[in-house]
């Protein structure tokens, strides 16, 4: 579904894939600077993950929360696809 909305959102704008490139992430950007957002509230950059967080592949501990492992590792994929 997220990605559904994604493609319309592409769509809507103009934008002919919901593939990263400079000048959409700019025109993103600068839209959401017009809207008065500050510029803390926007995000560098999405990944999106098919695995489920479960206990049992590790990703959630016993008391449902997210593995630090697991935070290190996005953080880490958001810091080499957006420096």
């Amino acid at each position: 579904m997220i990605l559904q909305d994604i493609a319309a959102i592409g769509k809507r704008e103009g934008i002919s894939s919901p593939t990263y490139t400079p000048p959409n992430v700019f025109l993103l950007t600068l839209k959401i600077y017009i809207l008065g957002v500050a510029s803390y509230e926007i995000p560098r950059g999405v990944v999106l993950d098919t695995q489920n967080f479960t206990e049992e592949n590790q990703r959630m501990t016993a008391s449902n929360k997210i593995c630090r492992r697991v935070i290190a590792d996005v953080r880490m994929m958001l810091n080499t696809l957006f420096p």
